[in-house]
């Protein structure tokens, strides 16, 4: 295999190994974002059963007015 052929072959590789770290850290990401998305709503959804946010919604429904 020549020098030229060898650094062909790399320049192929690379490309495509860095879409599949790409690909797998963005997997990675977008769980962790999810996780922290559904903890939110969780707390949030508490936080309104609680009645803690009464105030709060009354506000913005008189700003939606």
């Amino acid at each position: 295999m020549t020098k030229d052929t060898r650094k062909e072959g790399y320049t192929e590789l690379i490309p495509s190994k860095v879409t599949e770290i790409y690909h797998r850290e963005m997997e990675f990401i977008n769980k962790d974002l999810e996780d922290e998305s559904n903890k939110l709503c969780k707390r949030f959804l508490k936080l309104v059963e609680e009645g803690k946010l009464d105030g709060l919604i009354s506000y913005l429904k008189r700003l939606d007015r």
